[in-house]
Formats: C-alpha cells, structure tokens, sequence
C-alpha cells in the first residue's frame, strides 16, 4: 500500500509489468526473511511468468531504501544470468556498518541516522549486519553483476554509501549511473507529481528501464 503509486508509475512510464513484493518485515520477521523473500519471488515469477503474461527473459530488480537492499542484494546473488537487465536502487540501504560521513550529518528530511541505525537493530542486529545479503556493499562485485541506475538525495544519511556503492560497481567493469539530487530528502521519488525533482527521478529512473529492456 506504501509503494503503490510508485510501482504504478514505473509500470506506466517504463512501459512493463511490476509485480511488487509484499516481503516480510522486521521486526517480527528479522534477516533473513526479507532476502528469502526476494530470492523466492524471483524463482516464483520465472516459474510463473506466462500466468503473469511477462517475458521472463527480461527482468529488472528496482527498489527503494530497504527495497532497494534486497534488490541490490538479489542482484549480486545471480550475477552472470543474462535474464536480468538491470538494477534501479533509489535511495537505497547498503551498508550496515552506517560509517558514511553522510550518517555524521544532520537531515532535516524524512530520515534521520538515529531512525536508520535502530531500523539496523530491528532488522540484522550485531553481526549479521556483516553478511553480503544484508550488506550489499560488504560484498565484492562479482562480474555480471547487472548494470546499475542509483538516485541518491542529499539531505540522507544514506547519500553517501550510494555514492560509494556506485564507484565499487563502476571499479568492478559494471555500467553504472549515478544521479545525485541534491536537495532531495530520503523517499523523495514518491513525491512524483508534487515536486519537480520527483518527476525528474522517476522519468530518469523509467528511462533507464526501458533502455535496459531494449538492449537485452
């Protein structure tokens, strides 16, 4: 209910179908329950693809803050399968270790470092924070890993291990395009039709999607 909006304006802008993961959440259903999910959703939509009337052989994993975790996440997990096309991350979740000067900083916006690091401590507390499917920047890039589009805001703690993550991908050899809104708060994509820098974010991350599914 959160994303619906969301979702709806990347199926109609990207011109495809999205079928939007209900995962479970913490804390009630802590890591790794979530990334079972995703991984489990994956293996369901190629299974059921012609029930779903999609073309399995083009898929793209999108997603923001946490959903942009799990897609980052899932995409490292099945680099090398050439039915994936591309990874849209706005915003997302990568690091657990919360160490980018950006956590040192103060937002005003929607997302504070005290709210992300106790959002850590329901979801992989202590160690797990650690684990390549919780951190997707803890993990080497392994090669076909999909290209990437990653939308970071300014005003965000997670603004720069986005940065970071975009670099780590692009030192890998894998495509890479970073845009950075400056004066945009954490979740701000979801303001589409009432704040120009929205628009601009979904139109660039929908563009990226269509251009991927083209190439593929």
């Amino acid at each position: 209910d959160t994303h619906d909006r969301l979702a709806a304006i990347l199926a109609e802008q990207g011109g495809c179908a999205v079928v939007s993961i209900d995962y479970r959440l913490a804390p009630e259903n802590p890591f790794p329950a979530a990334w079972d999910d995703a991984r489990t959703s994956l293996r369901w939509i190629k299974d059921h693809h012609s029930e779903l009337g999609i073309d399995a052989s083009r898929i793209a994993f999108a997603g923001d803050s946490a959903g942009g975790n799990l897609a980052a996440a899932l995409a490292q997990a099945v680099a090398g399968d050439p039915t994936i096309a591309h990874q849209l991350l706005f915003y997302p979740v990568l690091d657990g270790s919360c160490s980018g000067p950006s956590f040192d900083d103060d937002h005003l916006g929607f997302l504070s470092s005290t709210q992300m690091r106790w959002y850590w401590d329901q979801y992989a507390p202590g160690d797990l924070r650690s684990d390549a499917r919780a951190s997707p920047a803890a993990a080497p890039i392994a090669p076909g890993t999909p290209p990437a589009t990653i939308i970071v805001a300014g005003n965000d703690p997670l603004h720069d291990e986005g940065v970071a993550y975009a670099a780590k991908l692009e030192a890998a050899g894998i495509p890479v395009n970073l845009q950075a809104y400056e004066g945009a708060i954490h979740g701000f994509a979801s303001l589409f039709g009432m704040i120009p820098l929205a628009d601009e974010a979904v139109a660039n991350g929908t563009a990226a999607l269509k251009a991927a599914f083209a190439q593929q």
